[in-house]
């Protein structure tokens, strides 16, 4: 407390540095401490030394039980972590967001984030993880608001398009293809399968998943891509 009020004293009499110093000093003792560690990253943050504040947000996470402020502390940290020039991987990134959702599970931003930089950097099972599970919640929630069917239908599409390009389960992906097609189909409208593609459909299993994703592509180009 001393030291807060004599970093507040500074900063009124002009010494925004001196400040600075005097609350590191407390955070070295009490890394949690919200006022101190907020005037302090906010004093980093305007000087261009983002890495500094990441550095004590996450110092900070450990001595931090209050739910929503642990909140967002992670959010900060996955924001910092995904900004330009501070050197951070987009491994780092996709933690601090999967971090994110696991206090709050209804953060649509943190999902999609961590989904980018899972993309980004090849992990498709955790990807395809984070999906399926996007993809479950999005089930709850088309049950309570039919008008949320848009987004369950757009993450069905992902999840499965990954199964099939990059994880190589057809059988799951023509699964999900065919969930798509019960529960709305494509917004391009039904397919017209001539009578003798529907026989080789019938004998060919991977014409049969191009076929079930022609079927329920979100856009030409996508039942374009399918049907080349």
């Amino acid at each position: 407390a001393v030291l807060a009020e004599h970093a507040t004293l500074l900063e009124v009499a002009g010494e925004a540095e001196k400040a600075l110093d005097v609350r590191l000093m407390a955070l070295a003792e009490f890394p949690g401490a919200p006022p101190v560690l907020d005037e302090a990253r906010r004093r980093l943050e305007a000087t261009g030394r983002a890495s500094e504040s990441l550095a004590l947000a996450i110092a900070a996470l450990d001595h931090t039980t209050d739910s929503e402020r642990r909140r967002q502390l992670l959010r900060d940290v996955a924001t910092l972590t995904e900004r330009s020039g501070i050197n951070a991987n987009p491994v780092d990134a996709a933690n601090a967001w999967l971090a994110v959702i696991e206090v709050d599970p209804l953060d649509t931003h943190a999902a999609a984030a961590a989904e980018r930089f899972l993309v980004a950097t090849g992990d498709w099972e955790r990807c395809a993880d984070l999906l399926a599970w996007s993809v479950a919640r999005a089930s709850a929630e088309t049950a309570a608001e039919p008008d949320a069917r848009p987004n369950r239908a757009a993450l069905l599409w992902r999840l499965a398009e990954l199964r099939r390009a990059r994880l190589g389960q057809t059988d799951e992906a023509l699964r999900l293809y065919a969930d798509l097609g019960t529960s709305g189909g494509s917004p391009l409208g039904p397919l017209d399968d001539p009578p003798a593609l529907a026989a080789l459909v019938r004998r060919d299993p991977a014409l049969a998943v191009e076929t079930a994703r022609a079927r329920v592509a979100p856009s030409p180009a996508d039942r374009a891509r399918a049907l080349v």
